[in-house]
């Protein structure tokens, strides 16, 4: 067990900087699960700053007055010329982020079989203008509801029964008949998946940043174990020291989501905690892989801070997925990050474990394993490559 030896003895060398970049990490966590822990995990939309343009070509029509009415008391409202070019002028200089065009008769036409369409745009990178749109699109299929329900009231009153219906806001993650903890939990473990990575990846690379040193590396090679026990022992002890990070904030969120101890072995919080264990196996791997590319520390920590935010952004760890667009949907399923948010909002939603929510859970860690498997295969080439080289 030299190597498995060897790589604790470094670890210990490396401790205090371990000890304060999780710190850090936990600090962070903690700070932001108490700023969002008081909306019980659902995300409320809030624009109240925001500023949408609007190109009105269909005067005071009452529908339309009522449309405006509604979206002016949520966000700000931005008159927008009818020149060619003073839409992409207001989107260019941020006068708006997001343009309605309402084009002349839409309020006419909106009760009839074929209403008109309001054009829209929204500025480059600008995800926010999704909730506007839920906010236009909410507003105009109540009306329509309420109109089908009853086709010989005024547009007055149908505008005053939208309004006392939608007068909450609106909510994103919908909520779901569970406790205040539940949602902590979830929320809570939904989240971990950026401090695990960026955790376990930076420790385990300064580690790894010192166990693979050239000359170590040689000294090692002319051992008399044989390169496939030195990359069991090497796996393991990654395990270990992986498993040790891992288990800290999950520690910490059982004590400040204040978990009943019943709960801890309900099968719901076991395949979640089940969930965040085969995520760190991937933040291992990741880690096992980036420093079989290289060994500067400073590489290190910086490709892994890198990984760890860009992944966890495009994941739907800091923004729900829902208002990402199918490009960045895409380029998500990609990333590990997004099959473990997904898996655990899957196990959080679901009324039942069974059947469908079960068989969704499945094939969402099959993902997971698969990704493990072609992270472990890589670090394998790599290395191999690199004894090849000599390097």
């Amino acid at each position: 067990m030299t190597v498995f030896k060897a790589f604790f003895q470094v670890a210990r060398r490396n401790l205090t900087a371990v000890i304060l970049y999780i710190s850090l990490m936990l600090v962070i966590t903690v700070l932001v699960f108490q700023s969002v822990s008081d909306t019980g995990g659902d995300l409320k939309v809030s624009i109240e700053d925001y500023r949408i343009g609007v190109i009105n070509e269909d005067g005071d029509d009452l529908i339309t007055r009522g449309l405006l009415d509604f979206l002016g008391s949520r966000a700000l409202i931005v008159p927008i010329g009818t020149g060619e070019n003073d839409a992409k002028d207001a989107l260019f200089w941020r006068e708006a982020s997001y343009i309605l065009q309402i084009p002349k008769g839409f309020g006419a036409s909106f009760i009839t079989a074929a209403p008109l369409v309001i054009q829209t745009q929204s500025a480059p990178d600008d995800y926010t203008y999704t909730y506007a749109q839920t906010y236009t699109n909410r507003f105009l299929a109540t009306l329509k509801t309420y109109h089908q329900m009853n086709p010989g009231q005024s547009p007055h009153a149908l505008i005053a029964l939208v309004n006392e219906d939608l007068k909450d806001e609106v909510l994103i993650l919908p909520t779901q008949e569970r406790s205040p903890v539940h949602m902590k939990t979830v929320w809570y473990f939904r989240y971990l998946s950026y401090p695990l990575l960026a955790a376990i990846s930076s420790g385990l690379g300064l580690v790894l940043a010192s166990m693979r040193r050239h000359l170590l590396e040689q000294r090692a090679r002319v051992a008399s174990q044989s390169e496939l026990v030195r990359n069991i022992q090497m796996l393991l002890a990654s395990l270990l020291y992986s498993a040790i990070i891992w288990l800290i904030p999950v520690l910490l969120g059982v004590l400040i989501t204040r978990l009943p101890v019943k709960e801890l072995f309900t099968p719901r919080f076991l395949l979640i905690l089940a969930t965040s264990f085969f995520y760190m196996l991937i933040c291992m791997s990741i880690s096992l892989l980036i420093s079989a590319f290289t060994q500067n520390r400073g590489a290190i920590n910086g490709i892994n801070n890198l990984v760890a935010l860009g992944s966890s952004f495009l994941g739907g760890v800091f923004v729900p997925i829902e208002v990402m667009g199918d490009t960045i949907t895409g380029i998500a399923k990609f990333l590990p990050a997004y099959w473990h948010t997904m898996a655990v909002r899957g196990l959080g939603d679901a009324q039942e474990l069974s059947g469908g929510p079960m068989a969704d859970y499945i094939k969402l860690i099959s993902v997971l394993g698969l990704m493990l498997l072609v992270l472990l295969s890589a670090t394998l080439l790599v290395n191999k490559i690199r004894r090849q080289k000599g390097t």
